[in-house]
């Protein structure tokens, strides 16, 4: 699982940086802002389009 969620975020952070670096921004001062919701969830829902 550890694995899963190291590739998921390497390839989270290449498409934040070449296409979408606001967006991921964004969402990463969700992460920091609630912290009563799972973080991991909140990171995996924005990688969602890369399994479809």
């Amino acid at each position: 699982m550890l694995t899963l969620i190291q590739k998921i975020t390497t390839i989270g952070l290449k498409y934040a940086f070449n296409k979408n670096f606001r967006v991921e921004a964004a969402v990463m001062s969700q992460i920091f802002e609630n912290r009563t919701q799972p973080q991991f969830q909140i990171v995996l829902f924005n990688y969602i389009p890369f399994f479809n």
